[in-house]
């Protein structure tokens, strides 16, 4: 059984994580834009770039807890799971051996494992997107609570 104040959290969530993420890659920057310099960007405009991801993920976290137009607060964080996802894919693809840059640890195993891991974690937020776009129609067409039926 799903209810409102159940869905309400899922931005704060995503929030957190995204604020988490950013705080994660503003201690060890070195991993972000190892990424950018490994796809032939010069050095100062890498971490210029990584600095901007750092940006992107405190302001869209910010506006996730600020509770203000969240449905478009978590588009644009589902559209950037995405992108991100997206990289970490083409990362796993070319086999890199760098770090995702997504501020995850890699525990002292392989890159692929931090990739996979930030893998999951982006499918789960996105996850989290989608469930928290649902109910807004949906828990107030049932009452405030969304129920699966027993089908």
């Amino acid at each position: 059984m799903f209810t409102r104040s159940a869905f309400t959290a899922i931005p704060i969530l995503i929030g957190l994580c995204l604020l988490w993420s950013a705080a994660a890659k503003t201690l060890d920057l070195a991993p972000t834009a190892a990424l950018f310099t490994s796809r032939g960007i010069e050095h100062q405009f890498a971490l210029l770039l990584a600095w901007t991801l750092v940006f992107v993920e405190l302001a869209l976290g910010c506006w996730l807890l600020s509770g203000i137009r969240c449905d478009l607060a978590g588009i644009t964080a589902g559209i950037f799971l995405v992108l991100g996802s997206a990289s970490i894919l083409y990362q796993l693809w070319t086999k890199s051996q760098l770090s995702c840059g997504c501020g995850l640890p890699t525990f002292g195993l392989s890159p692929e494992s931090g990739q996979l891991l930030g893998l999951i974690r982006n499918a789960i937020l996105i996850l989290m997107v989608v469930l928290g776009s649902v109910p807004s129609e949906a828990a107030s067409a049932s009452g405030g609570s969304l129920e699966r039926s027993a089908r």
